[in-house]
Order: structure tokens, then sequence, then C-alpha cells
């Protein structure tokens, strides 16, 4: 480890100390070194809160603040990930379905890899032909995500007017826009609802070049990779491969590699609607290891962090000028005869009253980074939406106020501590969404307030009121933002 930089050896040691201080870690929950940790105890309650980017979208009902006295909804935007879908490739299925049918051709499996193997394979056949695909639950996620954003900007959007919606190229984002829009429509068919999908709205939803490549952190690529390789082998490779296979040592299959894809594959499950899980698989310590390195790897490729040098937000930009712009664009037609549904003419106005940009998990994680806010209020979320059953399970005592916060704004290098502060699967889940949500008086004064799955936002500047703020303080703020980002 001679080429390894002394922080990133700092922050290797710090958090391998602990996650196995104790003795051993025999997959009971609660083990010694991190039983207090807020995340491990929250995996612990909740196997499904170990899925990532894969995470379910939730709701959790809010109490709103009162717009400012004096000013209406005149414009909204939303920018939001595709809905529930399959693993992306059919590999992600054939794979560790390859090595389980071999170890059972060769009485290989124990009693677990055998009801594992019955399980992995029933995945693999229902995601036949469907990898990638939007599932029906993404479906059925932008459809109530719509109606809620009706709802809320009813006094808008029940006047009519144009509702511009544009995906980047992928199908699972064009459904999710057919899905979003089409419950628009339902809700009130005298809106003017345009869909549109072309190379231009597929750069400007997808603002990487490369989804998956960000050539600005390059020289820290191998900081990155150091501790993504450190967290993962900290997992108990021998116990996991026990619990599957009689004889380990006769499967083919690298370890990390079959821990990593069934992972994903049981992180998916919550996604679909076909009642199999495959978590039994894994320890409470196994999931927390790849809850620790997957929220790392997105924190440090995606969002502006230390060794991102921001150039995930700096792409992110691009689309939020274009929002400012196309804002400014329906502001500058905001009148009084359009408030009331007609220009001068009498004639049915056609205003763009709201756009809407449908794109990826990344996409969402840079733009937030970008506007670096966090949440107004704490949630009133409880884990899983319930209260923990302590007479049933001693070890979810206490976790039915575990908060689940978002903070875009958390600049830190230790994952143990990231984790606790930034969590991917509550930036962005399945169908993760940001709104802009813009109101104006009759001083020609506007307001922005943010949301962010649909919970209130703060940003580091001054507010107007509560989560409202000045629509030209918001612009200073994100050119300021761009330009320290450019140094």
């Amino acid at each position: 480890m001679d080429h390894i930089s002394t922080t990133t050896k700092a922050i290797i040691l710090s958090f391998a100390v602990l996650l196995f201080s104790s003795s051993s870690l025999q997959g009971q929950a609660g083990g010694a070194g991190h039983e207090t940790d807020p995340v491990y105890r929250l995996i612990v309650s909740d196997s499904l809160r170990a899925s990532s980017v894969y995470h379910n979208y939730t709701y959790v009902p809010q109490n709103y603040t009162k717009v400012p006295h004096g000013f209406k909804p005149v414009y909204a935007v939303v920018y939001a990930r595709h809905g529930a879908r399959w693993l992306g490739s059919a590999d992600e299925y054939k794979r560790p379905l390859s090595f389980l049918a071999s170890a059972d051709s060769s009485d290989n499996l124990t009693p677990l890899g055998k009801s594992l193997y019955a399980r992995v394979l029933a995945i693999a056949e229902d995601a036949s032909l469907r990898e990638g695909s939007l599932t029906p639950k993404g479906r059925m996620q932008h459809r109530e995500i719509a109606g809620r954003f009706y709802e809320r900007f009813r006094p808008l959007l029940r006047k009519g007017g144009v509702v511009e919606a544009s995906s980047t190229s992928v199908q699972r984002c064009i459904l999710s826009m057919a899905a979003f829009c089409g419950r628009l429509s339902e809700l009130n068919p005298k809106l003017d609802v345009r869909l549109e999908q072309t190379g231009r709205t597929h750069v400007m939803n997808n603002f990487f070049k490369d989804n998956y490549a960000v050539p600005s952190i390059s020289s820290n690529a191998s900081r990155i990779k150091t501790v993504n390789d450190s967290l993962m082998g900290l997992l108990d490779y021998d116990a996991f491969m026990s619990r599957i296979f009689i004889d380990p040592s006769k499967c083919s299959s690298k370890p990390a590699s079959l821990a990593n894809e069934l992972y994903y594959i049981a992180a998916d499950q919550q996604d679909l609607e076909n009642g199999i899980s495959i978590y039994d698989v894994f320890t409470a310590e196994d999931l927390y290891i790849l809850t620790l390195r997957d929220n790392w790897r997105f924190y440090n490729n995606f969002a502006s962090t230390p060794l991102s040098g921001g150039y995930s937000a700096l792409c992110s930009g691009r689309l939020l000028n274009e929002v400012f712009g196309r804002a400014d664009s329906s502001l500058a037609r905001y009148s009084r005869a359009d408030r009331s549904g007609t220009g001068s003419s009498g004639r049915k106005r056609s205003r763009v009253v709201a756009d809407l940009h449908f794109g990826h998990d990344v996409n969402v994680i840079a733009l937030s980074s970008l506007l670096a806010y966090s949440q107004y209020s704490s949630p009133v979320a409880k884990v899983s939406g319930r209260k923990a059953n302590e007479s049933e399970d001693p070890a979810r005592a206490g976790l039915s106020d575990v908060p689940e916060r978002i903070d875009a704004s958390v600049m830190v290098s230790d994952p143990v501590e990231l984790a606790r502060l930034w969590s991917d699967h509550s930036i962005s889940p399945m169908a993760s969404n940001i709104q802009l949500l813009f109101y104006r008086n009759h001083k020609g004064e506007t307001l922005v307030k943010f949301l962010h799955n649909e919970r209130e936002m703060r940003l580091p500047i001054p507010a107007w009121s509560g989560p409202y703020y000045s629509y030209d303080s918001v612009r200073s703020y994100i050119d300021s933002r761009l330009a320290s980002l450019r140094k």
C-alpha cells in the first residue's frame, strides 16, 4: 500500500477499526463496533434500506410552508429520474445464475444455496427481455407524483396552459414522461401537454458526455477505487460463500463479483411486484459494507465532492441555465390577462406553465449537488413508514424516529461519516425528482421554492421567507456557485 496517500490510508484504517473492532462478525445484528451507527441500525431494522439507487420511491406527507402573502403560482419545473426498473442487462442475471446452476448440477449447493438458486432463476425468468425497462411500479410512481404535483399547483394548472416535457432517449425515461404527462392530462384535459424526445433533449437531460465517466477526476480515480476495493475487502467472503456452496473452492466465480451481483439483484426486487427477496443470503454486516461502498462511489463520482473537482455540478449547470432561460421566457409572458386564463383577445392562453424533464439517477445527484441545498425541516418519516415492533425484534427498538434527511451540501471524505450525512438512496431513489416552483406578486417580484423528492429544501442564502427565495437571489447564487467550481 506504499502508493496510497496518507489521507486514504487514514480513511481506510479509521473505518476498518470501526467496522471490525470485535474478534469476529458472524452476521448477528448489532455486531460490536458499529451497533450504534444509525446507518447500520437502519439496515438491521429494514434490509430494503441497503439498496443504493435501486431504492423504491417513498412519498412522505409534508406540512408545506404557506406561500407568502400576495404571491401566486406562475410557473413550475420538474427534473425527474425514471421510475422503478429491472436491472440494466441480461448479464446481470445470467452471470450469478450460471454459477448457481453449475453448483446445483454438481450437488454443491447448501440448502440456502438451493433456495437462492430457485429464487434467482425465477427472478431472471421474470426479467427476461425486460432488462432496463420501466416496471409497472415505476409507471405508477410517476402517475402518483404527477397527481400530487397537480394538486400542489392546482391554482395555476387548473386554468390550462402549455406543459412541455422532454426526456433522454432511454425508453424507461420516455415511458416515465408519458406516465407523468398522461396523469396530468387526465386531471385536466384543458392542459396542452407536449412531449418531445430528440437528440437535443437527450443531451440536455442526460448532461454527462459519458454517463459513467468523469474525466476531471481521473487523477483521483485511484484514490476512489482504493477505498471502494478496501470496503469490499472487509466482507467475510469465506462465510458468504459457505452459506451458498458446500465446497466454495469448487465455485469459479470471484467471491466479490458474486456478492456484488447478488446484492444488486436483491436491491432491485423492491422495484418489482414479484414478492421475491434474496436478502437472506447476506448478513447485516455484509449489507452495511455494501451500502457504504455504493454510497461512497455515487457521492464521489456524481456529487460535487473534494475528489470530483466539481465536474458533475458544472455539467448540471448546463441544464439549470436552460431551465432559467425557459423560466424567464414564461415569466415574461405572464400578465394580468394571463392570470385570468386568456390573452388580450380572449383566446385560450398558450403560455408555458410547466417544463418537465426526465433523466437518470446520476443527473439528480449532480443537479442537487450544484444547488447544495439541505432539507428545510425534519422529515416526518418513520423507518419504512412504520413503527418498530420492539416485542418482535429488539434490534428495532427506538428506530421509529430515525431521520433520513436530504442534504446535498455535504463535503466529507470518510465513507462512514458520509453515510450518516448523505445517502444515495435518499437523494436519488427510483423516480426521484427536483421541483422548482415559481410564485409572483402584483409588484412583479418572483419567488422560487425547491422541493427534493417532494420535501422543502433550504438554500445557503438568505430567504425571502421560510423556504421561499427571491428568483434574482437564486440566479446570483447559482452564477456564483458555477464560477467557484470553474476555478
